[in-house]
Parts: structure tokens; C-alpha cells; sequence
């Protein structure tokens, strides 16, 4: 309806008005007020929920209105509800944006991980560049600063494959969740829809007689331009589509978001699954899921292993503490964790929890005595040279569950006090049999004598042994936290002597070399006196 029309138009002059900033700002927040009302009023009116937000955020609210008013005018009512859907669940995304500065002229000092030969020299290069810089981070919001033409253009793309075969059954909801989402993941906000629209030959696609064929194909393609080249894992902000295309190597997470946004502008619902955290090794990792046509999701590793061939973890003995979905609309079963110091994670709420679709999993109720100001509990791996948080649970009673853990990990309890875990409960072994085994470690008295020890890591180009010539100190976990056992200096030695030792606790060296530390140090457990690494 034209009566929608002038908010626009007085906008634009206000802008155009010169007049000191701060009336300007008033102006316009009189005319976005107006131009509320008159949603709520005068334009077949926009869900409250929708009015709120628009309302609420500091958002680029022209732009919503300008998007609404677009799909009112034309009476195109689906792409209307498409559209409400978006930007219900708009504040749940965005992407982070990195940069080092020199502290003294505050000047931005490039990072390129292309000019360095391998990862280990990449590593090296970013150690050395934080250590004497500033790393300045800035979240940017999608509410602030998306346009109306990338939503148009976004919605009326992903409409133009709405009936092509592989989406032509799903429901406006999945849709909605797997082909409309102008993001994949936390990857900068760019229009990459009509690029990837004009590149892929959509009928193609559509004539393949499978999903496996399908995945198949995509990873022959990417493999022509992109590969995956660990050295991406320290770029200082994760790649769009045009970024990757530009730099031609990326992470498992970049890869991903490019098989996911190409598949998706074919209209082939894809999603992303994810460990937050590995509970074995650092790090994380990020694969896709394709969808069939009775909705049955099919994981593979975009660019790299199709359909049928991906494997998420190559072992038995060990599975991920936990894998999540990532889902454009927010969850509303999971909780509230504002103020709680819970990482972001968890904040946004926007996962789904699906670690039961891959493995079989365990529910873990500990006894909780003193829960303190929060009866929110979150359940933490050692991941990268810390506990990280995996989970979550509510105490109920003096009992919190932990539902659906992977098995074969070792974890801890905690809750935050402020931005800090405090540690409530003894570690335990969570065994790939289901069965859970509490590692007390309270100072029992040393019933080992002359064990032999080494030092464990993951990386390939990290230590593999204890070297020559550097000191090392061994702790214990004890009363909720790392205590000193014993001190060493190697010698000549692959292996450290320890004179006496208790058979029960938790325990990992610290490298005290500046020269050989590491993050990917694993902690250890003596089982029948041998040292056994989680």
C-alpha cells in the first residue's frame, strides 16, 4: 500500500537537512517511530514479535521497512513470511572482525597466511605478531548493517529454487532453515547468492540421480579452485565466499560455508553440523549435512570427502563431547544465557543438539552440593591447554543432568562467577562403554615407584618426545585445581623417571622451554601403573 511510501522519503530529508547531528538523529528516530505505527496501523500489520525487534535493536530498521514495504507492495505474501522469519532471528548472527595494531603509532599491521611456507611457520609468525601487538576484536551485528537489496535479492533467488527437485518437498519451515538464509555460519555478510546462482549449472544438479552424486560433484569442483591448507586455521577473521575464491586455500569451517551457500543457491537443503570443542585433541571442527528427499540428513566434508565417504572421527575408543547443528532461528528450548559468562557458543542459542544422530551417548547426573549463585552447570573438556565448556545442564534438587555426552572423554563440572569457571566436582572418565569413572586424585599417598613417563601432543609438527636439555613440570589436579608435583630437567633422556608416584589422579606437564611450549599438551591417567593419555 502507497501510504507506506513517505517514510522513506522523510528520511532522506532529514538526512539531507543540514542541521546539527544530534537534531537529525531526534528526527529520525520521530519518523522510525511513525513509520512503526503505521506498520502496526495502516499496512496489513507486521507481527508484533517483528515490530519489537525492528523497534528495540540498534538496527538498520530502513532497511526492514524498505524490505517489508518491497513484498507488501507487490502482494508476494510467502516471501513476506520469509522475510519475517529472517529478521525474527536476525540477532542471533553476526561475524567477527579482527586486526592487529601496532600499540605504539595504533597502526594496523597486515597478516597474510599465504606468504608462509607451512603451518608451523604460520604459528610461529602469529605468536610472535600477538605477543608484541594488539589484537583488536569487533563484533559486527547482521541487524546493523544488512541492506534491503541483499535481502531482496537473497529472498527472491532463494524462491527462483524453491520448486527445483531437491527442495520441491520440503516444508516452508526447513526451507525457511536450509535454502533461504542469506549466512551460512559467522562468515562476513556478503551478497554471495546471485555469484553462485549464475556459476552452477542448477539443471545439472538437478538431473543427478542422488545426494552422493550430488556431493560427489560439488567436491570435484571445489577441488579445481580451493583446498583446505591448515595454515587458514590463523587468519585473522574467517572467509566469505569471495575471500575464499580470492585466497584459494581454507579451514574445514570455510570449506563448508562454501559448499553450504553453493548447494543452498541450487536449492538443495544443506545445514552445518559442528564440535565445539574436541575433548581428545585442540581445536574444533565443522563438516555438512545434506538433506534426501524424506528429510534424512547425510553428512559429508564440503570440498574434501563426499557422501558415504566422510568420516567424522577414524577411532573407536574416542567420540566428540558433543555435536551441534547450526540453525538460522533460534531454539527456543534453550535456555537464557545472558550475564551467565557463557561463551558465545551458548549465548545465541541457535543449535540444535545431535550428537545421538552419529553416536551413541550417555546422560551423566552428578551430585551437586554447592551450586552457588547460578543453578546453570556446564560440563567442560580440556581442549588447547584449557577447560572449555561443552554443555550444560540445570541442578534440580541437589542433582544436575547432563544429557546425550559423547562417550570416551574425561570431563569436569563447573559454573561461572563472573567470566571465570569455578570447578564443583572431581573429574570423571565418561568410557566409551557408557560407564562413568570418577578420577578423585585427593592426595593419596605416592604408591608408584621409578615410573616411566613421556610427554604427548597431537600436532605433527609440535614435540614428540621429551627433548633434551629443557624442564618440564608435572602437576597434579587437586581440589579443583592444577598442582605442582614434581619438577624435572630431561637430560639425555626420551622418557622422565618419576621415584614415587600416587596410581590415582590427573596429570600433564608443562613445558617450561619458551622455545618448545605447546598448547596441544594431553593429560594422563596411570592405569594397571601404565600411563594412559586422554
Amino acid at each position: 500500500m502507497r501510504i507506506c511510501h513517505p517514510v522513506n522519503r522523510a528520511l532522506d530529508t532529514v538526512r539531507r537537512l543540514n542541521i546539527p547531528r544530534f537534531y537529525t538523529s531526534i528526527l529520525s528516530m520521530v519518523v522510525k517511530a511513525g513509520a512503526i505505527a503505521l506498520l502496526v496501523v495502516a499496512c496489513n500489520p507486521v507481527p508484533r514479535d517483528v515490530r519489537e525487534l525492528v523497534a528495540n535493536l540498534e538496527a538498520n530498521d530502513t532497511s526492514f521497512l524498505e524490505t517489508i514495504r518491497h513484498y507488501r507492495d507487490l502482494g508476494e505474501q510467502d516471501k513476506l513470511e520469509a522475510l519475517y522469519f529472517l529478521i525474527r532471528n536476525m540477532d542471533a548472527h553476526f561475524h567477527v572482525e579482527n586486526e592487529i595494531r601496532d600499540p605504539r603509532a595504533y597502526a594496523s599491521i597486515p597478516f597474510d597466511v599465504s606468504t608462509y611456507q607451512d603451518a608451523k611457520a604460520v604459528e610461529k609468525g602469529y605468536d610472535s605478531l600477538i605477543q608484541k601487538n594488539l589484537m583488536i576484536k569487533s563484533t559486527v551485528q547482521d541487524v546493523r548493517v544488512i541492506t534491503s537489496d541483499i535481502l531482496i535479492r537473497n529472498i527472491d533467488l532463494a524462491f527462483t529454487v524453491k520448486n527445483a527437485r531437491w527442495s520441491r518437498n520440503l516444508d516452508f519451515q526447513d526451507f525457511c532453515e536450509y535454502i533461504l538464509p542469506y549466512r551460512a555460519y559467522h562468515e562476513p555478510l556478503e551478497d554471495w547468492r546471485p555469484k553462485l546462482y549464475q556459476s552452477f549449472d542448477i539443471e545439472y544438479f538437478n538431473r543427478l540421480d542422488n545426494i552422493t552424486q550430488i556431493t560427489k560433484v560439488m567436491d570435484s569442483v571445489m577441488k579445481r579452485s580451493i583446498k583446505w591448507d591448515y595454515r587458514s586455521a590463523f587468519q585473522l577473521e574467517e572467509q566469505g565466499i569471495s575471500e575464499l575464491e580470492k585466497t584459494t586455500i581454507g579451514t574445514c569451517g570455510d570449506l563448508a560455508v562454501y559448499a553450504t551457500c553453493a548447494l543452498r543457491s541450487m536449492g538443495i537443503p544443506v545445514a552445518l553440523d559442528y564440535v565445539p570443542y574436541w575433548g581428545h585433541t585442540k581445536g574444533s571442527h565443522i563438516w555438512n549435512v545434506i538433506f534426501d528427499s524424506l528429510g534424512n540428513a547425510h553428512h559429508f566434508q564440503g570440498g574434501l570427502e563426499p557422501v558415504g565417504e566422510y568420516q567424522i572421527l577414524k577411532t573407536k575408543t574416542v567420540q566428540p563431547p558433543k555435536i551441534f547443528r547450526h540453525t538460522y532461528s533460534k531454539q527456543i528450548h534453550n535456555p537464557e544465557f545472558n550475564n551467565t559468562g557463557a561463551p558465545d557458543i551458548f549465548e545465541k542459542g541457535n543449535f540444535i543438539d545431535v550428537t545421538n544422530h552419529y553416536y551413541p551417548t550417555s546422560d551423566v547426573v552428578l551430585q551437586i552440593e554447592n551450586t552457588g549463585s547460578s543453578d546453570l552447570i556446564f560440563l567442560c573438556v580440556f581442549n588447547g591447554g584449557k577447560w572449555k565448556p561443552v554443555y550444560y545442564g540445570h541442578v534440580s534438587g541437589s542433582k544436575v543432568t547432563f544429557k546425550g555426552m559423547g562417550r570416551g572423554n574425561i570431563y569436569i563440572p563447573a559454573r561461572y562467577e563472573g567470566n571465570r569457571l569455578q570447578f564443583i566436582h572431581s573429574p570423571f572418565k565418561l568410557k566409551i562403554d557408557g560407564e562413568i569413572e570418577f578420577i578423585e586424585g585427593k592426595g593419596k599417598e605416592p604408591n608408584l615407584q621409578n615410573t616411566k613417563l613421556s610427554i604427548y601432543n597431537q600436532g605433527v609438527w609440535l614435540l614428540d618426545s621429551i627433548q633434551e636439555e629443557t624442564s618440564y613440570d608435572l602437576f597434579v589436579w587437586k581440589e579443583n585445581q592444577w598442582e605442582l608435583f614434581e619438577h624435572f630437567e630431561s637430560g639425555n633422556s626420551n622418557f622422565l623417571i618419576v621415584p614415587q608416584m600416587p596410581s590415582d589422579g590427573l596429570f600433564i606437564f608443562d613445558i617450561l622451554s619458551q622455545s618448545a611450549k605447546t598448547d596441544d599438551l594431553r593429560f594422563f591417567v596411570l592405569e594397571n601403573d601404565k600411563q594412559v593419555f586422554w
